[in-house]
């Protein structure tokens, strides 16, 4: 499979744009770091998208789970302190969605520029409802995949009936380049 992939005359394409982008960087005595080469044969076509659209902007992404809150009174009753548990239904949702409608491909290649640590994926740690992100990116994003997220969910709840009351809560973040991917992106061309 990797081998058909890498046959693809896009994927050698892309390859050889790459490698020539680092030896032109070497040349006018810009830093390139020996792993460069490496690195960019392992990306394919959707890890350049991501990457591309970092160039000019970070990448608003949403996380989805069922979670159960629950409220503890204090002394006295004065205070409440919440508590939950939570079980992942959909990570690492963004706008960017490939034309044959599979975003586990999306997903993939996001853990795949991970690895390399050429992004880092920074979420908030404060959940909201679905009806709490209204009117702002992360509201087209989890319309984008509300059916991904309840699809998803029936089938936690059909496996697992006592999950049935939990709700589902989101975490928005966004997606940034780290210095070593911002490096690679100013030597290297596709």
């Amino acid at each position: 499979m990797v081998k058909e992939w890498m046959n693809t005359p896009w994927a050698q394409e892309a390859h050889q744009a790459s490698l020539n982008s680092l030896m032109e960087a070497a040349r006018s005595g810009e830093q390139v770091h020996p792993a460069f080469a490496s690195m960019a044969v392992e990306l394919d076509e959707i890890d350049r998208v991501l990457l591309d659209q970092l160039r000019e902007q970070r990448i608003a992404v949403l996380d989805c789970c069922l979670s159960r809150m629950t409220r503890d009174k204090t002394f006295a009753g004065r205070k409440e302190a919440e508590h939950g548990t939570e079980i992942p239904l959909v990570s690492h949702m963004t706008m960017i969605m490939p034309q044959d409608g599979d975003y586990e491909h999306v997903q993939a290649a996001l853990d795949n520029l991970q690895r390399m640590n050429l992004i880092a994926v920074r979420m908030q740690t404060e959940s909201k409802a679905p009806a709490d992100v209204a009117n702002n990116i992360y509201e087209d994003i989890y319309l984008l995949f509300e059916q991904v997220v309840e699809r998803t969910r029936q089938q936690i709840v059909q496996q697992h009936p006592q999950y049935k009351e939990r709700s589902v809560r989101l975490y928005a973040g966004e997606i940034v380049l780290t210095a070593l991917g911002s490096r690679f992106l100013r030597v290297c061309k596709w």
